[in-house]
């Protein structure tokens, strides 16, 4: 990502996030027209990748590259 979009230097927590559909569907709320419906989604990568995430980076000056594998338990 370009620098000026990026984190500053420093000690970070890494949130990741993914959703996936369930098959539901509600209405959607103003300003969507009347009758339109959303599609429920629900996040599949657990709390602890995200809300309770235990992923941490440092970034410094330069270039990084970070890497986060996922395994299930």
């Amino acid at each position: 990502m370009p620098a000026d979009q990026g984190p500053v230097a420093g000690k970070h927590v890494v949130s990741i996030t993914a959703f996936s559909k369930t098959g539901r569907q509600f209405p959607a709320v103003q300003p969507a027209p009347p009758g339109q419906m959303i599609d429920e989604t629900e996040q599949y990568i657990p709390a602890k990748f995200n809300k309770r995430s235990e992923l941490r980076v440092e970034i410094t000056e330069g270039d990084n590259e970070a890497n986060f594998p996922l395994t299930s338990e």
